[in-house]
């Protein structure tokens, strides 16, 4: 905090006279700590309360706001940690940081308060009326509160650890207490309804982790038991006609190897209760020998270098397995190194999972790398091959789109290489393309937000919208529209959005409401409410669209704003919770019951207090015509009259975030646009449009026509022009300051430079080799080394050094575990020795980026750099006379050199 105040001091001595000239102050570093923004929020059951969290980047501590919606009285609790609304929404239990407990009437506003509470748990579903809480203790941990909420009244039980079913019927508790100079532990019941209670278990080690099926009538669990002279796991069965707990399978069971063990998480109920899942994991790696020589031996028919297996051996291997309660086996479901599909967890499942084996970074060309897709039975574990020998060229996204429906009747998956999907009917192991001759593509325009980089190489699906009931139809995204496609393929797909999509470049998407992942069933009478998103104008909202009218969907709204991608809907009621922002309208939150009409909950607008941005949707075109989008930012206090200096930002494509607030900050690779933009600059982010293997030029050739094109107007200073990117953006920097001597500046963070060392480099996130990043992904050149030393040469900017002019300024760290340092140094010292002007900045606690102090301080070199280049002012002395390493720490040398002394 000592730096950063130090930083902040001399920051605002640098820029006192740009603040004071200003009509609203600039945005300086003494704000950005501070800077309020919204968190998580959520809607009660009955959608007439709701509670959010305001926090800021400067503080742990977050603020809750609970209001009603309908009236809007609010009342704020600082110190927030979490909450929950009872399932009957008359109670919101509160948490904070401070260990009090709140429990507020939401009707009559009426707060109890309990200090220091440790923990607490209520019921996910039910009648609202239970809660439980520890409360701290030195000298007694054995105690907890059952409360009433509705009759206020409390019980005091003798327990370690509790839980409540999911209808809040039960509480289960776990206790210990000595005897005969040993602790007897058990688990404890109790019927909430009727008060009795029941002994479940006990022995002489805990029982853990602990849960329950969605009905809460069934509980598993894990506990240790004696056998064969040895501690053993075993997994236990309880429900509640039961009069005690069952042991279903210990670890000695034949089913499970012998070198496996059931390791400590929580297993889990599948859908429909009769399966239970866990985990098996390796006892023990076995390690070296006495007076073995420590070698690694790299053989050309390993699978995965010897990189990637050294650290997948640092831990053990796990496996997934499950036991079949009707008929009483253990299936061990993986084995090697297969894998579970990570994104559809197996407790959303019921007779069936996918899986598949083989797969990794090299199998683009390793053809007996290649991974296959199998339907495996939970009932004997016998896998059906669903696709085979999956190229990574064609993108693997865990499993590829393979999707049971929701009656595990058919397996749906996509074949990028057809352009089509696929189903497997699971009862006659027929394969049927169910997409064939719909005449659009399926696959995901390239594009990058705030999750995604897609590449022409790794062409994933859009995806699967839902699924009718009984599996009747299933409802497919292309680029805009939703397609109904009979997953039996005897069908016709029917486009039930009408291509109004196509027609009119607007991407809809279904949302459901829901936070979960699990597929909920639409009955083909549903009204399905879709978000908008115009990709021209990229004004968004919503849509609707009944099932049984299918064609152009009804608008609700589309406004010029950035809506959220997940509106959560109250479960009882038709109240929606979005958020809604613009470019100069911070994130907040509003409630809706027809998407047409928007109370606005929050009210947080820092941005007002500040010379904030204007953001301007610019369209030009590339000199082969293509039509390309950008985002010109511009300060609040514009002055057509004056002339601005002008950065231009890149990475893929931008564009669609034109209504998207930027949260001012220290840069932690990419310049902070609104830090810059208030503080009088201009920034440009050009859409990049690639051509295969020619990646480099891609980005010079899509920057290029941006200049050309802004540089008409007047209030640009085109002779005071600077770049700046991070990561692939750093490498499209050095590329075009290698291509080009029109910039008056250029700064790249963590950016490649040399493609051919690249290649052979490993990253030491993963161990993976860095071939198929520039075979196969954002690299794109397309080929191997060998096949194409001329594309590896042309976009390697580290060896048209020589025809650098413009003055660069680098980040690059010892810690980045993606690009390597070398990248930087080899750029760095070849420019050096050719006597370029080139300075590199190296963070001892930075890695692919900066965070901290470190931010702080690279955001004032940033400055001062462009500062100096861009607008006239003096350098700073780090850039003049540079900084001894014997002076590190002690000297920073952000003092600006008035002496008239060049960089």
């Amino acid at each position: 905090m000592k730096n950063t105040m130090k930083y902040i001091l001399i920051f605002l001595v640098t820029f006192y006279s740009l603040n004071s000239m200003a009509q609203k102050p600039v945005i300086d570093l003494s704000n950005i700590n501070n800077w309020p923004t919204i968190g998580t929020g959520t809607l009660s059951n009955d959608g007439e309360f709701a509670w959010y969290t305001v926090g800021n980047s400067n503080s742990n501590n977050l603020e809750l706001i609970v209001m009603n919606t309908k009236s809007f009285w609010q009342i704020r609790f600082p110190s927030f940690d979490h909450c929950n609304f009872s399932a009957d929404c008359k109670h919101l239990v509160i948490q904070s940081q401070n260990d009090t407990l709140y429990l507020l009437d939401l009707h009559t506003r009426a707060l109890l308060t309990e200090p220091a509470v440790a923990d607490y748990k209520m019921p996910v579903t039910g009648n609202g009326e239970w809660l439980a809480y520890k409360i701290k203790s030195g000298n007694d941990d054995q105690k907890f509160v059952l409360f009433n909420l509705i009759q206020k009244k409390r019980r005091v039980i003798n327990g370690e650890d509790f839980y409540f079913d999911p209808s809040g019927s039960f509480l289960y508790w776990r206790s210990k207490k000595e005897v005969s100079n040993h602790y007897l532990y058990t688990l404890n019941g109790i019927n909430l309804k009727s008060g009795i209670e029941k002994l479940i278990w006990q022995g002489d080690e805990a029982c853990g982790n602990i849960s329950f099926d969605d009905s809460g009538d069934q509980l598993t669990f894990l506990a240790t038991i004696k056998a064969e002279g040895r501690e053993i796991k075993a997994l236990w069965y309880y429900r509640s006609d039961f009069l005690s707990s069952k042991m279903l399978f210990t670890e000695l069971n034949s089913a499970i190897d012998s070198n496996l063990t059931v390791e400590n998480t929580t297993p889990v109920f599948g859908r429909g209760g009769r399966r239970i899942f866990f985990t098996l994991t390796e006892k023990k790696v076995i390690g070296p020998k006495q007076n073995m020589i420590g070698v690694d031996i790299w053989s050309y028919k390993d699978k995965k270098l010897q990189s990637e297996q050294l650290l997948e051996s640092a831990e053990p291997k796990e496996y997934a397995a499950v036991f079949n309660l009707d008929l009483h086996n253990v299936i061990q479901l993986q084995h090697g190194d297969e894998q579970i599909s990570i994104w559809d967890p197996l407790e959303t499942h019921k007779n069936y999972g996918i899986i598949r084996n083989g797969g990794n970074a090299d199998f683009g060309w390793q053809t007996d790398g290649r991974a296959s897709a199998y339907l495996i039975s939970f009932n004997n574990g016998s896998k059906t091959l669903l696709k085979e020998n999956i190229s990574y060229k064609y993108g693997w996204s865990s499993t590829l789109g393979f999707q049971l429906s929701p009656d595990e009747n058919y397996v749906i998956y996509f074949d990028p290489g057809q352009n089509n999907y696929y189903s497997y009917e699971i009862n006659t192991g027929h394969t049927n393309c169910i997409t064939k001759d719909v005449g659009v593509s399926f696959i995901g325009e390239e594009y990058e937000n705030d999750y995604d980089h897609k590449t022409p190489f790794s062409p994933y699906p859009v995806g699967i919208a839902g699924w009718l009931t009984n599996d009747q139809s299933v409802l497919i995204y292309d680029n805009y529209d939703i397609w109904k496609v009979d997953p039996a393929g005897k069908e016709k797909p029917e486009n039930i959005t009408g291509s109004y999509g196509a027609n009119n470049k607007i991407r809809f998407r279904y949302i459901d409401g829901r936070s979960t992942t699990t597929i909920n069933p639409l009955f083909p009478s549903a009204t399905m409410i879709l978000s908008a998103f115009d990709t021209q104008t990229k004004w968004s909202g919503f849509y609707k669209l009944n099932l049984i009218k299918i064609g152009k969907p009804e608008k609700l709204a589309v406004y010029p704003c950035r809506f959220g991608d997940d509106p959560i809907k109250a479960k009882d009621s038709n109240w929606w919770l979005c958020t809604k922002m613009s470019s100069t309208e911070a994130p907040n939150y509003y409630i809706t019951t027809d998407f047409i009409n928007y109370k606005a909950l929050s009210d947080i607008h820092p941005q007002l207090a500040f010379n904030w941005l204007i953001a301007d949707l610019v369209n030009y075109k590339l000199p082969d015509g293509t039509a390309c989008q950008g985002i010109l930012y511009k300060p609040e206090n514009f002055d057509t009259k004056k002339k601005y200096p002008l950065i231009f930002n890149y990475y893929d494509k931008k564009s669609d975030g034109l209504y998207k607030f930027l949260s001012p900050g220290a840069s932690t690779g990419e310049i902070n646009i609104p830090y810059f933009v208030s503080n009088g600059y201009l920034v440009f982010e050009p859409d990049i449009h690639f051509k295969i293997g020619f990646t480099g030029e891609s980005a010079l050739t899509s920057v290029i026509a941006a200049v050309s094109y802004l540089s008409k107007y007047s209030w640009i200073d085109k002779y005071r022009m600077g770049i700046q990117g991070h990561s692939f953006g750093g490498f499209e920097t050095n590329y075009i300051v290698s291509h080009t001597s029109i910039f008056a500046a250029a700064m790249e963070s963590a950016g490649s430079s040399d493609c051919i060392s690249a290649y052979g480099e490993i990253r030491s996130f993963g161990g993976i080799s860095d071939q198929y990043m520039l075979e196969n992904d954002q690299m794109r050149i397309g080929a191997s080394l060998s096949d194409r030393q001329d594309l590896y040469i042309a976009n390697s900017p580290v060896l048209s050094a020589n025809n650098i002019t413009t003055p660069l300024l680098m980040m690059h760290n010892k810690k980045d575990n993606l690009v390597p340092f070398e990248q930087g140094v080899e750029l760095f010292t070849g420019l050096r020795r050719l006597g370029k002007k080139v300075w590199m900045l190296q963070y001892d606690n930075g890695s692919h980026g900066i965070s901290g102090d470190g931010a702080i301080d690279y955001t004032i070199r940033l400055f001062q750099f462009f500062d100096h280049y861009l607008k006239g002012a003096p350098p700073p002395k780090w850039m003049t006379q540079g900084i001894p390493a014997r002076m590190k720490g002690i000297d920073d040398g952000l003092e600006l050199d008035n002496s008239g002394r060049k960089p």
